[in-house]
């Protein structure tokens, strides 16, 4: 028994000296060498949906394949991206038993067999031959304090890994413009609330416009994501990364310094605009100022990388009310370790607008491109020197 607890003991010393010595000679850097090529994907005989940029899709546990919601055709394409094809549809139903209903939001797939589809007025838990499996009831549930209720609508992002019947979201007060991290165990019937004091600063960039006829909202982005294996969440207006520990439902937060960019926006003077061209302005201001995207992991690399952005708008037209489209950007990547240690930066000169919908694949960031209205990505692959590690996750000597 010693003896193998010996031989653990030394294999873990040997993948943390390992794990940090590779990854020594990028720490501190501020400008990265990578390359970049785009694939183009084979739709066969069908038209793939990309006027959704993808933002409706998820991945394959093993990153194999993609799947990605049609709404002209409302069906499930599933891309396998290593050889870069369409292999199949999956046709779902809108109305009846099997109904995804009218209005879809979201999804998120659960395992290789199964997804839950966001929609109204509850979400759904399907395969995928379109069966509806289980709706879920979220409304009422909990109580006192933490009851789910109209008032307080709880929109879920992920089902907690490893807890059978226990979901993640965010429930948001409307009238305080409050957001909160929130834990339901449909099966127990219990919810418990997590503050998130950070999030205080969404309010501030929640910009209305209203004439006394119309009314329209420009809002701060937030994301929850299962990376890593950790359950990341932030936002797109700083830098710090939370990470979520469901074993004690607390939350670790991080913050960074960069060398080359802001590492938060600045707070808008005003958020409430009775003028179309001063409601417009004050967005393009937000856009204008650093934005962040949401980490995504390197199972290959053992890191994680995060893309940051600063848009660059020509001269806008309020007269006709157009929503503001950037003519380019300044687009950056970080790097962080296993452990969100942030090891470098670099600005990434051949990217000249936002990254879109991006994921890790084979150690390469994809980053899903239209081409001509064909769905293809931009593979960028970055030069970190050092040695991948093996699927048993132990460097070679």
């Amino acid at each position: 028994m010693k003896n193998i607890i010996s031989i653990i003991l030394l294999l873990a010393v040997q993948l943390g000296c390992s794990s940090e010595e590779r990854l020594e000679n990028i720490g501190g850097r501020t400008s990265l060498d990578y390359s970049l090529d785009t694939v183009l994907i084979d739709p066969g005989e069908e038209l793939l949906f990309v006027s959704g940029r993808l933002y409706q899709s998820d991945l394959s546990p093993d990153h194999r394949f993609l799947y990605n919601f049609n709404h002209h055709d409302h069906a499930l394409e599933k891309i396998d991206l290593d050889e870069l094809r369409l292999v199949q549809k999956y046709p779902f139903e809108k109305e009846g038993p099997n109904g995804t209903g009218d209005f879809f939001r979201s999804f998120f797939l659960l395992d290789n067999d199964h997804l839950m589809i966001i929609s109204f007025p509850s979400p759904a838990i399907f395969d995928l031959n379109g069966q509806k499996l289980q709706e879920l009831k979220f409304q009422g549930i909990g109580t006192g304090a933490d009851k789910i209720g109209e008032e307080q609508p709880f929109r879920v992002s992920m089902h907690l890994p490893e807890e059978n019947d226990q979901y993640l979201g965010y429930v948001r007060d409307i009238e305080e413009k409050s957001t909160e991290l929130m834990r339901v165990d449909l099966k127990e019937g219990w919810t418990k609330r997590i503050s998130l004091p950070h999030y205080d600063r969404l309010k501030q960039f929640e910009l209305q416009y209203t004439d006394g006829k119309s009314y329209m909202v420009s809002g701060p982005q937030t994301f929850m994501v299962w990376e890593g294996g950790k359950i990341l969440l932030g936002s797109n207006l700083t830098n710090e990364i939370y990470q979520y520990l469901p074993e004690e439902d607390s939350l670790l937060v991080r913050s960074y310094q960069s060398q080359l960019t802001e590492n938060a926006k600045t707070e808008v003077p005003a958020t409430e605009f009775d003028t179309q061209q001063a409601f417009i302005e004050a967005i393009v201001q937000v856009r204008e100022e650093i934005s962040f995207s949401p980490p995504v992991w390197d199972e290959n690399n053992r890191v994680y990388y995060r893309f940051s952005h600063k848009e660059v708008f020509e001269e806008q037209d309020t007269e006709s009310f157009e929503w503001p489209t950037a003519a380019n950007a300044e687009v950056f990547l970080t790097i962080f370790d296993e452990k969100l240690d942030m090891l470098a930066e670099s600005k990434i000169q051949d990217l000249s607008m936002p990254p879109q919908k991006h994921f890790v694949k084979d150690g390469k960031l994809w980053m899903f491109v239209n081409v001509e209205d064909e769905m293809g990505f931009a593979r960028l692959s970055l030069e970190l020197g050092i040695e991948p590690l093996p699927a048993d996750g132990i460097a070679p000597q």
